[in-house]
C-alpha cells in the first residue's frame, strides 16, 4: 500500500532548525567573546554550559526592568554558590539587587488571641507576664458584638504602652484591615479566661520568622493586590495589603522563566516558635525564586548556622561596601536580611545605613534587597 508522508523538511522544520542553530551560534560567540547577550535565555545557556564564572565574573552587573518599581540593577556575587531545589549542586550564578528596590514591612505586629470557633458578646479575662510597659496580671475587656469563628484579637498599640491605655481591637478575620469594634481595657478578671496567647513580643512588633514572613510571600507571589494569606493562627495582614501586587508580577517573563527556586538555609530564634517550627537556633531549609540574603552571605559574620560561606562578591567587603541606596537616589538605608535576631522572636537583622549589622523589630518598613539564581 503506498503512503503519502509529510516530507523529512518542511519549511516549518527548516525554520525551527535555524532558530535552534541561530540560538546555538550567538551562545558560542558569546563564549568566545565576540558577542554580549541581549538574552536571559543565552545568558541561562552560558551558565549551564558551565561558562559563567569566565563571560560572567563575580561583579558584573545586568539590569532587569520592574513594571511598577522601574530598571533593577543586578550585581553577579556567586556562581555556583545555591543548590538547585532538588537539593543537587549545579552550575548557577547568584544575583544581588544593588539598591534597595523598595521600602516594605518584614511582617506584621500578630494578634494576641485566635478565635478559631469565635466568641460570644460577653467579658472576658487573660494573664500575662511583663513585657515592655504591659505589666503582669490579669486585665479583661468587653465585646458587646459577636466575632465570628476564624476573628482574631489585637492591642491597639505595641509594649511601649500600659495595657490600660491600649484598646482591644476585634477583626472578623486575619485578613481584614478594619476593626469591628475598640474594647477598653482594665485590670480585673471577669467572664471567661482566654488562653493559648500569642508570644507577647510578637503581638507588638511582629515575628522574625523568614518563612512565614509577610516579606517572604510579596518577593515570591504574582498575585494581584490582596494576595497575602495568613501563615499562622496569629499572623496579621501587613501594612501593604492593599496597595502591593506580589513581586514578581511585575517582572518580565523572559527573566522569569531563567531564575530558578533554589535552596536557601535559615535558621529559627532560640525563644519561641510554632506552626511547624521549634525554637532552639534550629536550621530549616526553602526552596524559593526570590529571596532576601543571610548576615553570613553579605560577610557579617555571627551568630547564625545558616550558611557555611560567604558571597564572594563580600569576600574583604568594608561596611561601606555593603552601603544600599534606594534605586535612582545617593539616599542610604537600611535593608532587611532574613537572619532572625537570635535571641528575641521579633527583632530581624538588617544591614543599616553605614553598612553595618544591626536589627529592627519586624514590623518596621524599610528596604528590600531580593536575589536571584539562575541555573
Amino acid at each position: 500500500m503506498t503512503q503519502i508522508r509529510e516530507p523529512l523538511a518542511t519549511d516549518k522544520t527548516l525554520s525551527q532548525g535555524l532558530t535552534a542553530i541561530n540560538a546555538k551560534l550567538e551562545v558560542i560567540a558569546i563564549v568566545l567573546g565576540q558577542k554580549y547577550s541581549t538574552s536571559w535565555a543565552n545568558v541561562q545557556n552560558i551558565i549551564q554550559e558551565g561558562k559563567g564564572p569566565e563571560i560572567y565574573p563575580v561583579g558584573t552587573q545586568f539590569t532587569v526592568h520592574h513594571q511598577t518599581i522601574g530598571d533593577i540593577v543586578l550585581d553577579v556575587v556567586a556562581h555556583n554558590y545555591n543548590k538547585n531545589s532538588a537539593g543537587v549542586s549545579v552550575p548557577s550564578m547568584t544575583l544581588l539587587a544593588h539598591d534597595r528596590i523598595k521600602q516594605l514591612q518584614f511582617d506584621q505586629s500578630e494578634a494576641f488571641y485566635y478565635a478559631e470557633d469565635g466568641l460570644s458578646a460577653g467579658t472576658y479575662h487573660f494573664t500575662i507576664a511583663t513585657s515592655g510597659s504591659w505589666a503582669a496580671g490579669t486585665y479583661q475587656f468587653t465585646l458587646t458584638q459577636d466575632l465570628e469563628a476564624g476573628g482574631v484579637l489585637l492591642f491597639s498599640g505595641n509594649s511601649g504602652t500600659a495595657l490600660t491605655s491600649l484598646k482591644v481591637n476585634a477583626r472578623s478575620s486575619r485578613s481584614s484591615t478594619t476593626n469591628k469594634e475598640q474594647c477598653t481595657i482594665t485590670e480585673g478578671s471577669g467572664g471567661t479566661e482566654l488562653t493559648d496567647l500569642n508570644n507577647l513580643s510578637r503581638v507588638s512588633y511582629g515575628s522574625n520568622n523568614y518563612a512565614q514572613s509577610a516579606l517572604r510571600q510579596w518577593l515570591n507571589s504574582e498575585g494581584n493586590v490582596g494576595f497575602w494569606q495568613p501563615q499562622t493562627i496569629y499572623d496579621v495582614c501587613p501594612s501593604w495589603l492593599n496597595s502591593e501586587n506580589g513581586f514578581l508580577q511585575g517582572l518580565p517573563a523572559e527573566f522569569k522563566s531563567v531564575i530558578q527556586p533554589s535552596l536557601i538555609n535559615c535558621r529559627t530564634n532560640t525563644v519561641y516558635e510554632r506552626e511547624g517550627y521549634n525554637a532552639g537556633n534550629n536550621k530549616y531549609t526553602l526552596a524559593d525564586k526570590v529571596w532576601l540574603p543571610s548576615m553570613t552571605e553579605v560577610g557579617l559574620g555571627g551568630d547564625s548556622v545558616e550558611d557555611t560561606t560567604i558571597f564572594p562578591y563580600y569576600v574583604g567587603a568594608t561596611d561601606t561596601d555593603r552601603i544600599k541606596y534606594a534605586i535612582g537616589t545617593t539616599s542610604a538605608g537600611i535593608w532587611w536580611l532574613r537572619s532572625p535576631s537570635p535571641s528575641v522572636a521579633y527583632s530581624v537583622r538588617v544591614v543599616n545605613s553605614s553598612g553595618a549589622l544591626s536589627d529592627y523589630t519586624a514590623n518596621y518598613t524599610i528596604g528590600v534587597v531580593p536575589a536571584f539564581v539562575i541555573y
